[in-house]
């Protein structure tokens, strides 16, 4: 008899492609620990299209950015599939780009809080970003965790 894993005590499955477009990116925050743990790590799955910028930012905790599919531009490189981004805490970095064929990557936090960009609200870049996504711009960072 086949018995489907997440029909196993302790584990999820979670399908990152439910419950995440918005007008260009799509997004979506995937926690790995017990819902009440503010220390929890999670990840951050993305996709943009070709265009997309995201501006200089920091976080307040370790992240670490997986080059999954397409590729990512900063300070004029390239970066393609299997390139790996670690950036401590309160470190800004950026703006990024996606490339001519958009970017799919991933991003592990440290814990839930890291999540949040911390960036400058004058930043054009910034304000590109939040005309871009409209209504949905206060769930780019700050949006509902798959649970």
């Amino acid at each position: 008899m086949t018995v489907p894993v997440e029909n196993t005590p302790g584990v999820k499955v979670f399908n990152w492609n439910e419950g995440r477009q918005r007008n260009g990116s799509s997004s979506r925050v995937f926690p790995m620990g017990a819902k009440d743990d503010p220390d929890r790590v999670c990840w951050l799955q993305f996709h943009y299209e070709p265009g997309w910028v995201a501006p200089v930012h920091a976080h307040n905790g370790w992240t670490c950015t997986v080059i999954m599919a397409g590729s990512w531009f900063a300070n004029g490189i390239e970066y393609f599939p299997g390139h790996i981004i670690v950036v401590e805490p309160n470190v800004e970095y950026g703006p990024f780009a996606s490339g001519p064929n958009g970017t799919t990557a991933f991003e592990i936090f440290e814990n839930i809080g890291a999540c949040a960009p911390i960036w400058d609200e004058t930043d054009p870049d910034v304000q590109a970003v939040l005309d871009r996504l409209g209504d949905s711009a206060g769930s780019l960072f700050n949006q509902s965790i798959a649970e």
